[in-house]
C-alpha cells in the first residue's frame, strides 16, 4: 500500500483484504467494521489512521480504546512494531505519533463516562474507536462531536468491534438492526431542531452510516499464520462462540436482565392514583447523569415506574428544584437517596443542598447484590403474566439502559459499573424499599408499603 504525493511516495507494508478495502473506500461518515474475531479490524483502523496522517498535512487523528492498558497492549504496540521507520516519531509521554507534515496521530482512552470531558476542547479530523461495544452510547456521541477540524470531505468516524460487552445493544441498534450490510444509510435530520437552532438546511447534508461485516475467513493472513485460531474459538461457551466465531449480533453475552421485554414491561404514560403508595428515589450525578424515578405500588404489590428525570451537568440545587417541580402536590410514602449524598466533601453535603431547596430524603438501601436480585424478582411475571414492575414509555433512559447492562468480569455477581447504570441504581433503591415478592405474601394479601 502506497501513500503520499507523486514527488514523495511512501511504501506502507500493508495489503488490505477485500473487506478491509471496503472499509477504506467507503464515503460514509460513520462506519462500524466487524463481527467475527480475527477479521483484521484493528489492523485496518490503524493503517487508515496512519495513511490519513501522511496524506493530509496538519491532520489531527485520534485512535481510542476504552482503557489505557488495552490501548498500550494492542494499538500502540502494533504501531511501534509496524509503522515504517523515518516517517514519523513516537512521543512516549504524549502517546502520539508526529509527522514531518505537522500531522498528529493521538492514542487516547476514555475509561469512565466523565472522562469524555477531558476532550472538551479537542478538534479531530478523524476519529477511530477500536472495540466500540466497550463504550457507552454517551461516550461515543460526545467523542464524535469533537470531529470538527480540517477538510470536511475527509472527516469521519470509523469504529471496529465484535458483538458483546456493555455497548452491544446500542451498537446493534445504531448500525445493524433493520439495515443491510455494506449499504450506506442517511441519518434523518431533525428539521424542527434545526429550525430552532437557526440552521439553514440548504447548506447542510444528512450524516451517513454503514455496517461492514468482517469475518475470519475473509482474513487470509490470520488463517495462514494461525490456522488453529478458529479451533480455539470453537471451544468457547456457546454464546461467546456465536458472537466471536460467527459474528452473531443476536447473542448478548453477559446480559444481566435478559428477562426484560419491552412488550411486557413498558406501558403507555400514566400517573397512578394517589391511593397507590407513591415514592421517589434519587441517584446524584453531575458529570455523570443525575437520575430521579417516581414509583407507585398498587395494593396487590405491582409497581409502576411512572416518571423520570435524567440530566447531566445539572447542579444539585437545580436537581432539587426539578424534583419539586415534577412532583407537584403528590404525597409520597418515602423519598430515598443515594447514601453518598450524605458525604461531606465540601462545606455542604449534597443532601444539605437538596434540603435547602425543598427535597428531604432518607438514605436508600445500597446493597448491590441483594438489590440486583430484587430487580430480577420484580421483572418476573405473576400468575396472569403481568410483570411485578412496569415502566411507562416516558421513562426513556431507564428503558434504554436497563437491558443493556452486563455483568462485571471481576465480580460476576454484580453489574458492570462502567455501563450506564444510573437509572438502574435508582430502580434498585426503590425496589429494595419494598418487600420481596413471595408467593405466601401474595396469597395472604399482605402487601406492606
Amino acid at each position: 500500500m502506497a501513500s503520499g504525493s507523486a514527488a514523495q511516495l511512501i511504501q506502507i507494508p500493508y495489503l488490505p483484504t477485500i473487506r478491509q478495502a471496503v472499509l477504506h473506500s467507503t464515503t460514509a461518515f460513520e462506519v462500524m467494521f466487524g463481527g467475527q474475531a480475527g477479521g483484521g479490524k484493528s489492523e485496518a483502523l490503524l493503517w487508515e489512521a496512519y495513511q490519513i496522517c501522511l496524506e493530509v498535512p496538519g491532520a489531527i487523528v485520534a485512535v481510542f480504546r476504552r482503557t489505557y492498558p488495552e490501548l498500550e497492549e494492542s494499538l500502540i504496540r502494533r504501531s511501534l512494531n509496524k509503522f515504517p521507520p523515518g516517517w514519523g516519531k513516537y512521543n512516549v509521554s504524549r502517546k502520539e505519533w508526529r509527522f514531518p507534515n505537522k500531522s498528529v496521530l493521538e492514542f487516547r482512552h476514555c475509561e469512565k463516562e466523565k472522562d469524555v470531558y477531558d476532550y472538551q476542547s479537542a478538534e479531530w479530523q478523524h476519529l477511530f474507536i477500536d472495540e466500540l461495544t466497550h463504550f457507552t452510547e454517551f461516550q461515543y456521541e460526545y467523542l464524535k462531536s469533537r470531529v470538527r477540524a480540517g477538510d470536511p470531505t475527509r472527516r469521519g468516524v470509523k469504529c471496529a468491534s465484535n458483538p458483546g460487552n456493555i455497548g452491544h445493544a446500542w451498537v446493534k441498534r445504531r448500525f445493524i438492526t433493520g439495515k443491510k450490510p455494506d449499504v450506506v444509510y442517511e441519518t434523518p435530520i431533525d428539521v424542527d431542531l434545526a429550525w430552532r437552532l437557526g440552521i439553514d438546511l440548504a447548506t447542510v447534508k444528512p450524516s451517513s452510516s454503514i455496517f461492514i461485516p468482517a469475518r475470519l475467513r475473509d482474513n487470509p493472513y490470520m488463517m495462514d499464520n494461525d490456522p488453529q485460531y478458529a479451533i480455539r474459538l470453537m471451544g468457547l461457551p456457546a454464546a461467546e462462540r456465536r458472537a466471536l466465531l460467527e459474528g452473531d449480533w443476536d447473542i448478548f453475552e453477559g446480559q444481566v436482565f435478559d428477562s426484560f421485554r419491552s412488550d411486557l414491561h413498558v406501558i403507555p404514560p400514566m400517573v397512578p392514583q394517589q391511593s397507590n403508595a407513591k415514592r421517589f428515589a434519587v441517584d446524584y450525578g453531575y458529570t455523570e447523569p443525575f437520575c430521579c424515578l417516581w414509583a407507585a405500588r398498587e395494593p396487590d404489590g405491582h409497581v409502576i415506574i411512572y416518571r423520570e428525570a435524567y440530566e447531566r451537568l445539572l447542579p444539585a440545587h437545580a436537581q432539587a428544584k426539578m424534583i419539586v417541580s415534577q412532583s407537584g402536590d403528590e404525597l409520597y410514602y418515602s423519598r430515598l437517596g443515594d447514601p453518598s449524598m450524605w458525604s461531606h466533601n465540601q462545606d455542604k453535603s449534597i443532601i444539605d443542598i437538596y434540603q435547602e431547596n425543598g427535597v428531604y430524603l432518607q438514605p436508600a438501601n445500597n446493597t448491590r447484590i441483594a438489590g440486583k436480585m430484587r430487580v430480577h424478582e420484580y421483572l418476573e411475571t405473576d400468575d396472569e403474566g403481568r410483570p411485578w414492575v412496569q415502566f411507562t414509555q416516558n421513562c426513556h433512559n431507564l428503558i434504554r439502559t436497563l437491558p443493556e447492562l452486563i455483568y462485571d468480569k471481576h465480580n460476576v455477581e454484580d453489574v458492570d459499573t462502567h455501563g450506564e447504570d444510573h437509572a438502574y441504581d435508582v430502580l434498585r433503591y426503590i425496589l429494595m424499599g419494598m418487600p420481596s415478592i413471595r408467593r405466601d405474601s401474595r396469597q395472604s394479601g399482605n402487601h406492606p408499603y
